[in-house]
């Protein structure tokens, strides 16, 4: 797997010292905050660390090491995608989502609570991603309303989108070649303005397995939505990584 995270540009509220932010992503996993390959913030409010992932990633796991020992800053409380509560020493943390998440940036932020202040260091953080198996992939529909076609839902851009006529149970589908691919989460996007977008995902079994995927509307109407992405990814729970309306993947 490829560690999307990897030498990317990096940031962080403040630095201590020379403790600074590309230091979380430089492939050097060296938990001993003495070895100098650990981020670390000066002492404040609710510190922060961030990197940019260089364009939108649909997002799986995010892993972090964090420091064995130090004469300098340590942690005291960390709250984890709402869910994880503590501090974790010389431990390589992995969360895994629950739900596929897209988004170019990743922050991680220590959530204090009043006036609190502390600091926040980082030994390493990689982001491990899944692909949409759907992308470019043919795709077809019941019917067609203008020159809206089925393939603007497996096109990447999420201002264009498929339109049928209107009808009773509008079906749209896309084949994802021959022999068929392991299905674990589908996003649907929905057409600007027209709703929320949803991602769902196989709980039982884990996985479906199949050549072509359908998405219906069961009622008596046009269909139309701008993506459709279909992913094979192993998603766990229960941490979920939300994205903010400024396109951000969020551990807070």
């Amino acid at each position: 797997r490829e560690n999307v995270a990897l030498g990317r540009p990096a940031d962080q509220s403040s630095t201590w010292q020379q403790f600074n932010a590309s230091l979380a992503v430089d492939g050097n996993a060296n938990a001993y905050f003495n070895a100098r390959s650990c981020t670390a913030t000066r002492t404040e409010k609710s510190p922060w660390w961030t990197v940019d992932l260089g364009g939108e990633r649909h997002v799986i796991e995010v892993r972090i090491m964090k420091i064995l020992y130090t004469d300098g800053p340590r942690n005291s409380a960390h709250k984890v995608c709402l869910v994880y509560n503590g501090v974790f020493n010389a431990v390589l943390k992995t969360l895994r989502c629950d739900d596929v998440t897209t988004g170019r940036f990743l922050f991680i932020q220590i959530n204090g609570a009043g006036e609190k202040t502390d600091w926040l260091t980082l030994c390493e953080v990689d982001v491990y991603e899944t692909k949409n198996i759907a992308w470019n992939k043919p795709a077809f529909m019941l019917s067609m309303h203008g020159k809206d076609v089925a393939k603007r839902a497996t096109d990447g851009d999420e201002f264009t989108y498929f339109h049928t006529l209107k009808a009773d149970d509008s079906w749209w589908a896309v084949d994802l070649g021959e022999g068929g691919a392991r299905v674990t989460a589908v996003r649907i996007v929905n057409s600007r303005g027209c709703g929320d977008s949803v991602t769902l995902t196989c709980v039982t079994p884990m996985y479906a397995w199949g050549r072509y995927l359908f998405v219906a509307a069961r009622v008596d109407q046009y269909f139309h939505l701008a993506e459709v992405e279909v992913f094979d990814g192993m998603l766990t729970r229960p941490f979920v990584f939300p994205v903010n309306n400024n396109n951000t993947i969020t551990a807070l």
